[in-house]
């Protein structure tokens, strides 16, 4: 039985969904999202772009962000 389902787990492939934030190749919309963004406008986004706060913040704490006090995350 463990064995059948270790096949299935390898055969069946993984299903994952994402949703695209910034269709943009050139990286010009997210820069300028990020430069029209502040402290306040980031705190207080609407619960329907939580989405958008996280990659942000996961951006932020990758690159750094001197203007929302996020100093680059080294390790």
């Amino acid at each position: 039985m463990k064995a059948l389902v270790i096949v299935l787990a390898l055969v069946v492939p993984g299903v994952s969904w994402g949703e695209v934030l910034f269709q943009d190749p050139t990286g010009k919309a997210l820069s300028n999202a990020i430069a029209n963004l502040s402290d306040k406008g980031l705190e207080e986004s609407p619960p329907q772009d939580l989405g958008l706060k996280q990659y942000l913040m996961g951006l932020f704490y990758i690159k750094g962000a001197p203007e929302f006090r996020v100093e680059k995350k080294l390790s």
